[in-house]
């Protein structure tokens, strides 16, 4: 989970495999989001 700049809180129900470990992110850190054009993802409010 984490916070955008304006305060909306983003979770992630399945985390992307295919990343290197290294350098896995944890809390306080600044993260980047994105996906691929066709890639299955829903945003609620």
């Amino acid at each position: 989970m984490c916070a955008c700049k304006a305060g909306q809180m983003i979770s992630a129900q399945l985390q992307n495999e295919h990343r290197h470990r290294k350098g896995t992110p944890t809390w306080g850190d600044e993260v980047r989001l994105c996906w691929d054009a066709d890639s299955c993802v829903v945003l609620t409010v």
